[in-house]
C-alpha cells in the first residue's frame, strides 16, 4: 500500500491572529492568561507584551514593579481586514461618485 501522507500539524492557540486570539485571551484571569502565555517562548516574548499594562498603573511591592496584564479583546484588528476596511470604504466612495456623475449626466442630457 502507498504510504500515508503526513497529517497537518494541529493548530495551537497561538497560530491564531491577533484578533480572534484577544477574544479568547479576554475569558481568562490575568493569572490564567499569563501561564497561558508563558507555555512556550515565543508566546511569552511576541504575545505577552501585547497585554502588558502601562507603567503608570504596575503595582509597588516593597519598592518593587510587579507587571501586571490585562486580557481583553483590541478593539483594532489585524492588519489585513484593516486594510480591506479601507479599501471598501474607497470603493464604496468611488462608486458614489460615479453614480453622481452619471446621474448629473442624465440631468444635463434632459436640459
Amino acid at each position: 500500500p502507498p504510504p500515508k501522507p503526513p497529517s497537518p500539524p494541529s493548530p495551537t492557540l497561538f497560530t491564531l491572529s491577533r484578533y480572534p486570539l484577544c477574544a479568547i485571551l479576554s475569558y481568562l484571569t490575568e493569572q490564567e492568561g499569563i501561564i497561558a502565555c508563558s507555555t512556550c517562548t515565543f508566546s511569552r516574548k511576541k504575545i505577552l507584551p501585547l497585554f502588558k499594562l502601562p507603567t503608570i498603573l504596575m503595582v509597588v511591592n516593597d519598592s518593587a514593579r510587579v507587571e501586571k496584564y490585562r486580557f481583553r479583546e483590541c478593539p483594532c484588528q489585524d492588519a489585513s481586514v484593516l486594510l480591506a476596511r479601507v479599501n471598501t470604504r474607497r470603493l464604496k466612495g468611488r462608486l458614489l461618485l460615479l453614480s453622481q456623475q452619471q446621474q448629473q449626466q442624465q440631468h444635463l442630457k434632459h436640459l
